[in-house]
Parts: structure tokens; sequence; C-alpha cells
């Protein structure tokens, strides 16, 4: 059995190669016809329809398979290579899956306004990570925080970790801001969603009074 594992509908697999083998004692007739015999669910193709030449006993010839689903589930098919009136035969499987449609939500907010150092009235606010289409797994790969980080503590789960399929996860970002004045930062959350791999939230905030420090 070769396994294709698990394959984005309407993408295609990478080449798997096959080898053919001569196990008798004498050269196969020529040409041998490769063909594939359709099961269920997606397509699965092979790059050549014949093998010209014989192979010898004891040798060997090469051909190379791909699986392009065509819907989501289960697909098999067999490939059968015919020497005359002979005919070997393996099987083929492959998964059809949708790839993880990645959802970052709220994408901005703007926190009250809050005196430096101090913890602003509407913190925490939640931020969700979501992969609510789909069939495969969400891979968070990375999260960053850009500006004026330092007044925009989170709480996210350090990377990698998954969101499964259907399920969502999520952490909270407080406003403390250092300096008075307009802050300002962005957080940035990259994942494996083929389509749009990266999201970005925007904070704001303006914190007021004075910084404190020593001399």
């Amino acid at each position: 059995v070769f396994d294709f594992g698990s394959v984005d509908s309407g993408q295609t697999s990478s080449s798997v190669p096959i080898t053919i083998y001569n196990t008798g004692s004498t050269a196969t007739a020529a040409p041998l016809t490769i063909s594939i015999v359709a099961g269920i669910g997606g397509t699965f193709t092979a790059d050549i329809a014949t093998i010209a030449t014989a192979i010898p006993a004891g040798g060997s010839a090469l051909c190379h398979v791909t699986f392009a689903p065509t819907a989501t589930g289960g697909s098999s098919a067999t490939l059968s290579v015919t020497d005359g009136s002979v005919t070997g035969t393996a099987s083929l499987t492959g998964t059809g899956t949708i790839a993880p449609v990645f959802t970052l939500t709220p994408a901005t907010r703007a926190f009250a306004t809050t005196n430096v150092g101090s913890t602003s009235g509407d913190s925490p606010v939640t931020f969700t990570i979501g992969n609510t289409t789909g069939t495969d797994t969400l891979t968070v790969t990375g999260i960053a925080v850009t500006g004026d980080a330092a007044d925009f503590p989170n709480t996210a789960t350090a990377p990698p970790f998954n969101v499964n399929a259907g399920l969502s996860t999520t952490f909270g970002v407080s406003f403390i801001p250092t300096a008075p004045g307009a802050r300002s930062a962005t957080i940035a959350v990259t994942t494996n969603d083929t389509h749009n791999p990266t999201r970005t939230i925007t904070l704001t905030g303006t914190g007021t009074g004075y910084a404190l420090s020593s001399s």
C-alpha cells in the first residue's frame, strides 16, 4: 500500500516514486502497460502509461504517482502493471483535507486613557485565534510585538502551538503605559494558513501623568 497521507482538496501531492521489480528469471515482455483503476475520492496519476523496454530478470523500472484530492475524506485506487497476460497491482490511498483558515479577532483595540504605570480599566482585552473552517490543524508559528511593546503585555502562549479544526484559543492584552502621550503597538501572528499566513492586531492607548525615575 502506498499512502499519500493528507493533501488539501484542490492541491496536488508530492510525486511518490514506485519501483516495479521483475523478480522472475526471464525478462518481461515489452511494452508494459501502466494504468490506475479509480476507486473513491480524488485522482491518482502516474507519470507514464507504458514502459517501452523489457525489464530484465532481477531488474526494475520506475514510475511516479501523484494524488490530487477533489473532496475531503479517504481516497483509494489501484495501480496496475500488465506484462502480456500477467498483471501486478498495488493499492494507493490518501486523504483529502481542507486547509486551515486562520482568523484573529478583534483586529484593533483602542484602550482607555490611563495614568503612566497603571493598568487601564478595560484591561485585559481578549483576542481570539480561530481555526473555524477546514479540517487541518492550524499551527501558530510566531507571535511578534512591535512598537511600544512594553506598554501592551500579553498572555499569548509561546509558539509553536496548534489549534485543532473547528476550535479557537484566546489570549489577553493589557495596557500599562510607560510614558505619557500616544502609545501604540502591533501584534503579528503567523500560522500555516497558506492563503493568509499572517494577521495583525493594532493596539493604541494614551498615557497621562508623569513618568518618574531616579537620577
